[in-house]
């Protein structure tokens, strides 16, 4: 598994010359996390992160800037986006709005331009590690290694409570919906024939069906062919 911690002093470098960190690492997130094509070997010293240090917002920045600040202009959107229906859920209990913590990639800079919008954390009213030892159907977590917003480490505390639950790591970032559909139609396929416990020691079998459908084929493609282009214009 590939590293997804970019050094502190990259990363303060970036955001000096952008918008801030939060938003450097909105850009900087999904293109170590999501994609094979931009693991950190690549963005440290890829053209991507180059041209940004020189004070460049290359095409292939735009459109991966314009993907991946995207949540803040689609939450306010009613029956697009989940915020529609538990944004204060997840502000009020499941602390959405939590203390930045100023080290890179931090997580509760996704949601901090939303924060004035809901209440703030007051309690979880759940024991979610107790309510998960009292389910009594079958639970499947697929869970990716390069996570950023939903670390691994919760699926394993979840498996560890739940008496009939299965958690298979894959080689992806947040959403295995949006990024490896196939991974999870396979997954869920286990699930509903009631053969979950199969998938156990299976992430690398599921890890290596092909990608297909939406931003896990296009974002990659799109920018690495960005990126090939302006490589060579720069030449």
């Amino acid at each position: 598994m590939p590293s997804i911690s970019l050094p502190f002093r990259l990363l303060r470098r970036v955001a000096s010359i952008g918008r801030g960190m939060r938003h450097s690492r909105e850009v900087l997130r999904p293109a170590t996390a999501n994609s094979p094509a931009f693991n950190l070997a690549y963005v440290r010293t890829g053209p991507l992160i180059r041209e940004r240090l020189r004070h460049r917002r290359s095409l292939a920045w735009q459109v991966l800037e314009l993907y991946a600040t995207r949540g803040v202009s689609i939450a306010r959107c009613r029956g697009i986006y989940e915020f529609d229906l538990v944004g204060t859920i997840g502000f009020r209990e499941l602390g959405c709005g939590g203390t930045l913590d100023g080290l890179p990639l931090d997580p509760a800079l996704t949601y901090a331009p939303l924060a004035d919008q809901y209440p703030g954390f007051a309690a979880e009213p759940y024991d979610l590690t107790a309510a998960a030892a009292r389910f009594d159907w079958p639970v499947l977590l697929l869970a990716g290694d390069r996570d950023l917003r939903t670390p691994i480490e919760i699926a394993r505390r979840v498996e560890q409570a739940a008496p009939d639950a299965v958690l298979v790591e894959i080689t992806n970032g947040h959403s295995a919906l949006d990024f490896h559909p196939m991974a999870f139609l396979n997954a869920l396929r286990q699930l509903v024939r009631g053969q979950h416990a199969k998938l156990s020691g299976q992430g690398a079998r599921l890890s290596a069906l092909p990608k297909r459908g939406g931003a896990a084929v296009w974002l990659p493609r799109l920018l690495a062919a960005l990126l090939k282009l302006e490589t060579a214009l720069l030449r």
